[in-house]
């Protein structure tokens, strides 16, 4: 728990002090992008989270590393793991192409000889979820499962990130489930490390400031899907994995947004706190 808050505190402090200066540079550069309200905003207030990670990285090496070298393990892969989804997230950002959506459309263009970056950041997802699951499975099955399971949830993360705030609420819901049940796990610590930036986007996001972008969206959702992975047993994670596998292909035909529209709960929980 005290290391749970150290991490919180180091990274909340340090989302607040950098939030400001990072809209000020993406609203100066090409990183914007048009919303549904068909207004331009910054794009990409995502890159906060791998900027908040490595200064909370950093610390933590200096100050107290030694003391959690059990921590110092998971930080490590959790930071090729941040950085690798960032730069995809990145490269999706700024050359993506709007006009193509799902698995079905991007693979459907590569088969068409078009590469997009949709495609690659499907590949690039998949091989950084494999090289973070690798420590934490047993054998090629439950690997396999894992690296699917990081990788969907990235997908599913993506394809929430349509309404301001949607993704970060979404974030911390996940977040506040898994917590509950994986209180006693070893890396529980590390949603320090993400609550703190969380907060400070999900702020920005609903006051429509900036957008999250597929940055932010990528890297949450691989911390989400490896928190399953190190803190859920096989069992559990497949039944979570058959979840994924069933958002994933209804969003292939179908619009999750009009889903939530048409549900009063979650259309009242979407449009919390969103400027009318």
């Amino acid at each position: 728990m005290v290391l749970f808050l150290c991490f919180f505190v180091m990274s909340f402090l340090s989302a607040v002090i950098f939030i400001k200066a990072l809209l000020n540079m993406l609203s100066k550069s090409k990183y914007n992008r048009i919303n549904f309200r068909n207004e331009l905003i910054p794009a990409g207030t995502g890159l906060l989270i791998p900027l908040v990670f490595i200064i909370v990285l950093v610390f933590y090496m200096f100050f107290g590393g030694r003391y959690f070298s059990w921590v110092s393990n998971s930080l490590l892969i959790l930071l090729v793991l941040v950085l690798g989804l960032a730069l995809f997230g990145v490269l999706d950002d700024l050359l993506g192409d709007r006009s193509v959506g799902g698995f079905s459309g991007h693979f459907g263009e590569l088969f068409k000889g078009n590469l997009t970056t949709g495609v690659l950041k499907a590949i690039g997802g998949v091989i950084i979820s494999f090289f973070a699951a690798a420590p934490f499975s047993v054998n090629i099955f439950v690997h396999v499962l894992n690296t699917l399971l990081i990788a969907l949830f990235i997908n599913v993360f993506n394809l929430l990130d349509l309404r301001p705030g949607r993704t970060l609420k979404v974030f911390l819901l996940l977040g506040l489930i898994v917590s509950v049940f994986s209180w006693q796990s070893a890396y529980w610590s590390t949603w320090g490390i993400f609550l703190g930036p969380a907060i400070v986007l999900l702020w920005v996001d609903l006051t429509e400031r900036g957008m999250l972008g597929d940055v932010g969206s990528n890297v949450l959702g691989g911390f989400i899907g490896f928190s399953c992975v190190v803190s859920f047993s096989e069992t559990v994670n497949l039944f979570v994995f058959v979840i994924l596998v069933a958002v994933n292909l209804y969003s292939e035909s179908n619009s999750i947004t009009g889903l939530i529209k048409k549900n009063s709960i979650l259309r009242w929980l979407d449009e919390m706190g969103r400027k009318v």
